[in-house]
């Protein structure tokens, strides 16, 4: 599940959550039932070329620390933006959103950066901690948030 871009080319579930909060959404749902790892771009980048810089060539996963749901994502998003009093994060299945999104997915998309981290280059950080700085670096004009305390930078 990447994440990164901004609003200009991000159409993911990042936006789409940051979205409802800046129409003033009672109510987000978010599944979970299917589990995955929230990848920041920067991040993976990052850590990419690191990895290319050691010419050390296979098969790598390279994703941030941590797994979480949808609902475990639009849940801190919402927690990052000030409005975890304001909005409800309503847990749901998979099926609930079956008339918008037809492709079937896994239950389980985790992946471990474990040949990454055997090389002494695992620079992917937890998915929340990520989750902050992305949206603290693009989206706080976008979604009118101006009070840049509320989403300090871990």
């Amino acid at each position: 599940w990447m994440v990164g871009g901004g609003p200009e080319v991000d159409h993911k579930f990042v936006k789409q959550i940051l979205e409802q909060i800046a129409a003033g959404e009672p109510k987000i749902y978010g599944v979970d039932d299917k589990v995955g790892t929230p990848t920041y771009t920067h991040d993976f980048a990052m850590t990419l070329f690191e990895l290319l810089n050691t010419k050390k060539y296979g098969t790598y996963h390279m994703v941030c620390k941590e797994a979480g749901t949808r609902f475990d994502v639009a849940k801190e998003i919402v927690k990052i933006c000030g409005k975890a009093d304001e909005i409800e994060i309503v847990p749901v299945k998979s099926d609930f959103f079956s008339s918008r999104f037809f492709a079937p997915r896994p239950a389980n998309e985790m992946l471990l950066n474990q040949n990454l981290e055997n090389l002494g280059i695992d620079l992917m950080r937890p998915w929340p901690i990520a989750l902050r700085e992305y949206i603290s670096s693009e989206y706080m004009e976008y979604i009118g948030l101006h009070n840049a305390g509320e989403l300090k930078v871990n």
